[in-house]
């Protein structure tokens, strides 16, 4: 038999505080808006938790869809289009906003070398809280136009002379 010589317990608290988050961020892509842009200099967002979540990060990865269809990978030779996997793809966009993340941006002069005018991209955005939930990965495409147009004037001839009896009906 074991005994306990000890005569005057003292009981003791402990308590530990946790946050029970279970809702998925969201994360948005709020330029380029439409299936063609002029510039991707800079590529920007916004996301959103509700409370008790707090947005920890953005991630963004570029996908060239024109051939050869590639990834960009932000790390070699200071971000390339090459054969890297997916799940390898992933960077972090930078935010100067309170809440942070609220807006976010990417603003890369590597990747903006890389992309070329003519070719279609595709941009998928994620968020991730402090809990390590992911967003559902939010996706835009859009073709890059960087040149500018050129016109012709086909007639009349150069010093050709043309006379207009009516301009009503011309559209």
């Amino acid at each position: 038999n074991a005994l306990n010589r000890q005569a005057v317990f003292t009981p003791s608290t402990s308590s530990n505080t946790f946050t029970y988050d279970t809702d998925d961020p969201e994360a948005v892509i709020t330029h380029p808006l439409t299936a063609r842009t002029t510039s991707l200099n800079e590529i920007r967002g916004t996301a959103f938790d509700a409370l008790p979540g707090l947005i920890e990060r953005v991630e963004l990865r570029v996908r060239r869809l024109t051939a050869p269809v590639q990834y960009w990978d932000p790390i070699t030779n200071g971000g390339e289009f090459n054969a890297i996997a997916a799940g390898a793809a992933w960077f972090v966009a930078a935010s100067s906003e309170a809440p942070t993340w609220s807006r976010w941006y990417v603003s890369s002069p590597a990747l903006s070398v890389d992309l070329v005018s003519g070719r279609s991209y595709e941009l998928e955005a994620r968020a991730r809280d402090n809990s390590g939930l992911y967003s559902t990965v939010y996706t835009t495409t859009t073709i890059l136009d960087s040149y500018t147009p050129e016109t012709t004037l086909t007639f009349p001839q150069a010093s050709a002379m043309v006379y207009v009896s009516s301009l009503n009906n011309n559209t």
